[in-house]
């Protein structure tokens, strides 16, 4: 009996997102060509109409669904496949992403055996979700700075043809061009903030930098950061540093929108084969009971669990707000 780890990470409609080499291998078609493709395009035909129902009750009832298909290539073998719901970051709008988790491939009447035993099963997994996560944020990222950034640089354009008589006139085209510039700043600050930073090229603690450097400069509050064992930091696994990096901006976000802070610290530094973020705030501090706090505080602790990290929150109303996150050196030990 053949063992196959095989993982993807589907939309709604069946299209790829992401995908795995030995998924890629049992295809047998170059990830170019899988990722212009849909998942239905390699189930066998026979198979299509059970395929789409258990997609469909995956997106529709949130719970995890299960088949047992063909591939087209693969009549001889049956693919037993489980899918489950990737909940996005954010409340509201969220796109239904769905890990598509093909178990143990296994010959025609023969009973599924699933592969989640396996080690790098949990590691393989975690990464297909972030890796989802920043394929979406940077879509959408771009999305806004391309093509409705535009629309409303077009719409500058004309509004700027228009030549208005009196006074009430003026003033309109004066508050009208004022909110579409607002509208404009908004969409570029937002799309800055979905796009992955070049981590890859530029490193963890040149981001973080930046990042503070852009705080700095806005005098939102005085940020200090301070790193320690940097080298040893930028050779941590790359999906670990991206989730750090993520973390560092949604709790920046936090602090600018509630804590009314004057002083903002953040620390990096690595012990006993962890990687440790202090940020501390010197804000109102909050119940972190509350939900309508609790939302974004819930996205860290969810980045944190991906890869087996640790969060620790001490705030209280009137007393700031800490913020200590615990991660492993590599995703391996997350699974």
């Amino acid at each position: 009996m053949e063992t196959a780890c095989c993982v993807a990470v589907i939309d709604s409609d069946g299209r790829f997102v992401f995908i795995n080499s030995q998924f890629q291998k049992e295809l047998k078609a170059s990830v170019i060509k899988i990722m212009h493709e849909t998942w239905f395009d390699y189930v066998h035909p026979d198979d299509l109409e059970i395929c789409r129902h258990t997609l469909a009750c995956a997106v529709l009832t949130g719970r995890q669904a299960s088949a047992a298909v063909r591939l087209k290539e693969r009549t001889d073998k049956i693919f037993n496949w489980e899918i489950s719901q990737i909940v996005g970051d954010e409340p509201a709008g969220e796109r239904f992403l769905v890990v598509e988790r093909l178990w143990k491939t296994t010959e025609k009447n023969t009973d599924p055996v699933p592969y989640e035993d396996s080690p790098s099963f949990g590691r393989i997994v975690n990464e297909a979700i972030l890796r989802a996560r920043e394929h979406e944020r940077t879509t959408i990222g771009q999305e806004l700075h391309d093509n409705v950034n535009q629309i409303l640089f077009t719409s500058k354009l004309y509004l700027d043809l228009i030549k208005p008589t009196g006074h009430d006139q003026i003033v309109l085209k004066i508050k009208t061009e004022a909110f579409i510039l607002m509208a404009i700043d908004e969409i570029r600050k937002l799309s800055k903030g979905l796009v992955s930073p070049r981590l890859m090229d530029l490193g963890l603690i040149p981001c973080v930098r930046n990042l503070v450097d852009d705080l700095i400069l806005a005098a939102i509050f005085r940020t200090d950061f301070t790193v320690r064992n940097e080298k040893e930091i930028e050779e941590v696994e790359y999906n670990i540093r991206m989730t750090l990096f993520r973390i560092i901006q949604e709790q920046v976000k936090n602090i600018i929108k509630y804590s009314q802070a004057q002083r903002v610290s953040l620390q990096l530094w690595m012990a006993d084969e962890q990687v440790y973020l202090l940020i501390e705030d010197d804000g109102v501090g909050f119940d972190p009971g509350q939900v309508s706090r609790g939302i974004g505080v819930a996205n860290i602790y969810d980045r944190a669990r991906l890869f087996n990290g640790r969060v620790d929150l001490n705030t209280a109303p009137g007393k700031g707000c800490s913020l200590r996150v615990t991660m492993p050196t590599s995703a391996s030990e997350g699974g």
